[in-house]
């Protein structure tokens, strides 16, 4: 393969701000075959939820892999009750068990990779400071998509009858 070509892409509170949240949703209307997500913290705005379903609406395969158990509780909580609408219209979403899972990785098509700070949260994608790296090479892709999988092969695949047989306090809980 030839060499990876990559910018980077700074984002933050100040002149910078909301840059990676255009570059997600640009990336995502441009996706033909498939994604892929690893991030420790999904709670997308209203617009990136609405470009991850548009994804799998238009037959993109979606993929979104976070932990099972999150470093801050509440937020693995609320990032569930996203679950029925991304299951709704096709994704799938793995939970991956301990150790926690800080990486970032976003992968499209087999051929772009973002790696950096970035979560899919609102503190992230609005307030806070982070850089990233946009990488076209098809060999890194390809390499980080095998970690991601073998990652998931050691995961759970949420399931609506999965969120359906929950306890009535542990949706309340997660809907708090």
């Amino acid at each position: 393969t030839g060499r990876p070509t990559a910018i980077g892409i700074v984002d933050g509170p100040d002149e910078d701000m909301e840059v990676m949240p255009v570059a997600f949703v640009a990336s995502l209307n441009a996706e033909r075959e498939e994604v892929k997500i690893i991030t420790p913290y999904l709670r997308p705005n209203a617009v990136l939820m609405s470009a991850l379903r548009l994804c799998a609406v238009r037959r993109v395969k979606v993929t979104i892999l976070t932990s099972d158990k999150n470093n801050i509780p509440f937020v693995g909580w609320a990032a569930q009750t996203l679950y029925p609408e991304l299951l709704r219209v096709g994704c799938r979403i793995f939970e991956s068990p301990a150790p926690f899972d800080h990486s970032k990785i976003f992968l499209i098509d087999g051929v772009w990779s973002f790696l950096g700070s970035t979560n899919w949260d609102p503190r992230s994608l609005r307030l806070n400071f982070e850089f990233n790296l946009a990488c076209h090479d098809a060999e890194l892709c390809r390499r980080l998509s095998a970690e991601m999988d073998a990652k998931m092969a050691r995961s759970r695949e949420i399931t609506p009858g999965m969120l359906e047989a929950a306890p009535v306090g542990r949706r309340l809980r997660n809907g708090f």
